[in-house]
């Protein structure tokens, strides 16, 4: 999501992001005032996003949206503002992906998309990754995450949802890699043919790459 945004009023932010979408190194773009934010580490392009998107309210550009398709770059809909689904959805010609997520048909989260942007993703095509955390489908069992892959199913197709675990260390899941073929039965028993589950597990989301990378 952070490439689909424009910098047109955030001036030390705005060769970052020029950076992003043109294919020019990222350190290319760095100017000493923005030394502070990076001595912060790797959260340092992290906190210059959030203060842009907190304080300078960023206008979408359809332009930057088409070099990235252009590019082959996948935009990534996962920590969006509804605002933001609703608007790079308007731009976008090309799949997108919400990499890990919840339902709201599932789980009323404020983060988790809605019946009506779940529809939205579907229509460009897009595939959404229903992730294991407790605020993605506020039950953290098989049956859990099974309930939210089935939820989107039956609102759009099995062919427009994937696993989003979400396996970054910072959220606490269930389960490890080692435990995915308990969601392989549970969607088993849930009523998913074999053919589904192997959508559900790789192939929508393969399909997504192979048409949108180059």
């Amino acid at each position: 999501a952070v490439g689909v945004v424009q910098a047109p009023r955030l001036g030390l932010a705005a060769p970052f992001f020029e950076a992003l979408v043109s294919g020019r190194p990222l350190w290319a773009a760095v100017q000493p005032q923005l030394v502070p934010a990076f001595v912060l580490g790797t959260g340092g392009a992290l906190v210059i996003v959030a203060a842009y998107y907190l304080f300078f309210r960023p206008r979408l550009d359809v332009q930057t949206v088409r070099r990235m398709e252009e590019r082959g770059i996948v935009v990534d809909l996962a920590h969006s503002s509804a605002r933001l689904v609703e608007d790079v959805l308007a731009m976008a010609t090309r799949p997108v992906v919400v990499s890990h997520t919840g339902v709201r048909g599932t789980c009323d989260h404020v983060r988790n998309l809605s019946d009506d942007q779940v529809r939205a993703v579907a229509a460009n095509g897009g595939v959404i990754g229903i992730g294991y955390w407790d605020a993605a489908v506020c039950d953290t069992t098989v049956a859990g995450i099974v309930r939210a892959i089935q939820h989107t199913a039956r609102l759009v197709g099995v062919e427009h949802v994937a696993l989003g675990s979400d396996y970054d260390g910072a959220t606490e899941v269930p389960f490890d890699t080692s435990g995915v073929p308990l969601l392989t039965q549970g969607l088993l028993e849930a009523g998913f043919s074999q053919d589904e589950v192997r959508l559900i597990m790789g192939e929508n989301v393969r399909r997504l790459l192979e048409r949108t990378l180059r």
